[in-house]
């Protein structure tokens, strides 16, 4: 699901209202900027995988540097999904 120009500006307002440092832990880069599309992490249920419906929505911030791939729950930031 792609995100929004509104659901992005939301979650650049969530940062910086919760104070996060966008600093890369893996390079100490500052060239982190989020991915503009909803990826899913799935959830393991009795040794299968449940996809959609049950899986977490995240949002996800990439290093340009190092692609190292942060994840943050984007029920969290955004409260809800449309």
């Amino acid at each position: 699901m792609k995100l929004t120009d509104e659901q992005l500006k939301k979650s650049k307002e969530w940062f910086d209202s919760k104070g996060i440092n966008l600093t890369c832990p893996i390079c100490s880069s500052h060239k982190l900027s989020p991915v503009p599309e909803l990826t899913f992490q799935p959830i393991f249920h009795r040794g299968g995988v449940v996809i959609e419906e049950q899986s977490v929505p995240l949002i996800q911030v990439v290093c340009s540097d190092c692609a190292h791939v942060l994840n943050f729950s984007a029920m969290m930031i955004l409260e809800k999904l449309d």
